[in-house]
């Protein structure tokens, strides 16, 4: 009974973890005690390739790019955003206090849902 018990708590923690990588509830970085989810950096990685496509269809064809080059900087240059925006929204928080962070963020953002559709691909609920 015991080794039945033992291989069922080995199968759910394996199953757990399963759903833990997979939906990106791990953390890639943490700053000043502030996770940055997988799932975070993949929702803005997205958003960046949705705009950097957005750009190739804009300008001419005849310009070469090293896509993969051009990947990794796009990568790298999202999580930085997302370490930086921690940084800014913590600062501001001690400054001017976390509730009045929310109330002016949220005052600003529908000015931008139309162009949060249309650049970035996301809807104005993940764009905040």
């Amino acid at each position: 009974m015991k080794l039945k018990i033992i291989f069922l708590l080995i199968i759910f923690l394996g199953l757990a973890g399963y759903y833990v990588i997979r939906s990106g509830y791990y953390p890639l970085a943490i700053v000043n005690r502030t996770p940055i989810f997988a799932s975070k950096f993949i929702e803005n990685y997205g958003s960046a390739l949705v705009y950097y496509q957005n750009i190739l269809q804009t300008y001419p064809k005849d310009t070469a790019f090293d896509t993969s080059e051009i990947l990794d900087e796009l990568k790298r240059a999202t999580l930085d955003k997302l370490i930086e925006d921690v940084l800014i929204y913590q600062e501001l928080g001690r400054v001017v206090g976390t509730t009045e962070v929310s109330r002016l963020v949220s005052e600003k953002i529908p000015n931008f849902q139309e162009s949060a559709v249309s650049l970035y691909g996301l809807t104005p609920e993940r764009f905040k």
